[in-house]
């Protein structure tokens, strides 16, 4: 793999073999290398914003001193104080990342993860990080197969991937070491069972993920299994099962956060997804169901300290809500009947999701802080066209933008980018 600072635009590839062969009269040794070098390059909409600089956190949360970057300075978190007579509001910038083909944006320090290729459907794409800092890009996959459901957590890049088989297997990358791992290795017997993958997660050393067991003799025996991977040791574990499966598991949702392992599931008796929570340092102990909601499904989790947050389906509103571990509270903070709130993603306690105002309207990407008293929730983009999929992390927002592709059909979207200053 190779890194190069030229800006990515059209995807060129190019396959250098060298075959060496070394014949001595005593021994015979052979020699063959073949290296495989893809040359990506795709033109960037604008350049990203300067790196972070490092000052005064004192506008951070409380006993927290910023998360600190490998090798760099500390990722500033510079809130203003929250209260009825000083009222916040994010002030910054919008940055293009990425031009058409590119989508599946996952932020980590100063590192984002995305595909990008040239299928509108982006079924055949490829795996990139685009580090901030030094705007340059690392090419992580190449290849002609499905690639999705990115991760990212300091120098590992997680993804689903479907070469070789019917299956989609999960992969990592190591930016540091330049090496790719096997992470899950599913098994595939045509007309009898197939195992497929979906919501991939990175925290730390652990990856957690949902894999979906179909019986294709027996469809009655269909179930999910929640699996955990500990990178340093290369173990695998299950951490629970689930019984039955709907269409809905799919894409549910799971997340995980230090020793935190979040999903929404089906219950196979009333069709409703709930949200279950799973503590690692508990091994044996079941799951804790958290929602038990008897008139819609909760989906999407995702958490951040002692926050999980989730979308929140009734059959009059699609909202989203936030659960505190410590006081065992939930709140609402998009309840209204006329938006469709979607797919949450939490950093600290700024919650971004997309939704949309009815049916006919495209979604934009929105902002809460739960510190903030007065309960804001913030616009972030006003676009036209469809903007979903954001990820959070210090004080930049990513996500899928299709003002240069087609909302209707939801083809060559890019990546986009929210940096607040205030």
């Amino acid at each position: 793999m190779k890194k190069n600072s030229t800006p990515l635009g059209d995807i060129i590839r190019s396959v250098k073999v060298n075959v060496g062969l070394v014949i001595g009269l005593a021994v015979i040794l052979v020699i063959a290398a073949y290296i495989y070098i893809p040359t990506v390059k795709q033109e960037l909409g604008a350049k990203p914003s300067e790196a972070f600089d490092a000052f005064d956190l004192g506008g951070s949360l409380p006993g927290d001193s910023g998360i600190p970057i490998p090798g760099g300075d500390p990722v500033p978190w510079n809130w203003p104080p929250a209260g009825p007579d000083d009222p916040w509001g994010p002030e910054g910038e919008e940055t293009q990342l990425t031009l058409p083909i590119s989508g599946w944006p996952k932020i980590h320090n100063n590192k984002v993860a995305f595909t990008a290729g040239t299928d509108p459907d982006m079924y055949y794409m490829d795996v990139y990080v685009w580090d901030l800092v030094t705007e340059s890009y690392t090419i992580v996959c190449t290849g002609h197969w499905h690639k999705s459901f990115l991760g990212i957590y300091d120098n590992q890049v997680i993804w689903l991937d479907k070469r070789g088989n019917h299956t989609n297997n999960l992969y990592m990358y190591d930016l540091i070491t330049q090496t790719e791992t096997q992470v899950s290795d599913n098994l595939y017997i045509p007309s009898v069972i197939q195992e497929l993958n979906s919501n991939p997660a990175i925290y730390g050393n652990k990856i957690a993920w949902r894999k979906r067991v179909y019986d294709k003799i027996s469809p009655e025996n269909n179930h999910q299994l929640i699996m955990l991977y500990t990178i340093d040791t290369g173990a695998t574990e299950v951490v629970a099962t689930i019984e039955g499966m709907s269409d809905y598991d799919i894409d549910s949702g799971l997340d995980i956060y230090e020793n935190i392992i979040v999903w929404s599931a089906t219950d196979k008796e009333s069709g409703l997804n709930h949200i279950y929570m799973y503590n690692i340092d508990n091994p044996g102990e079941p799951p804790e169901q958290l929602t038990f909601s008897t008139t819609g499904s909760q989906r999407t989790p995702a958490i951040y300290g002692s926050y999980i947050v989730w979308e929140d389906l009734t059959p009059l509103f699609r909202g989203i809500h936030f659960y505190n571990l410590e006081t065992g509270e939930e709140n609402n903070i998009g309840q209204d009947y006329t938006v469709i709130n979607k797919r949450p993603a939490i950093y600290r306690d700024v919650i971004v999701w997309d939704a949309r105002t009815g049916c006919a309207s495209q979604p934009d990407i929105y902002m809460h802080r739960i510190s903030d008293p007065l309960g804001t929730n913030y616009q972030i983009t006003t676009n036209e066209a469809a903007q979903i999929r954001p990820d959070v992390f210090a004080n930049k927002i990513v996500w899928m933008d299709y003002r240069d592709g087609d909302s209707s059909t939801f083809t060559n979207p890019d990546i986009y980018m929210f940096e607040w200053t205030n």
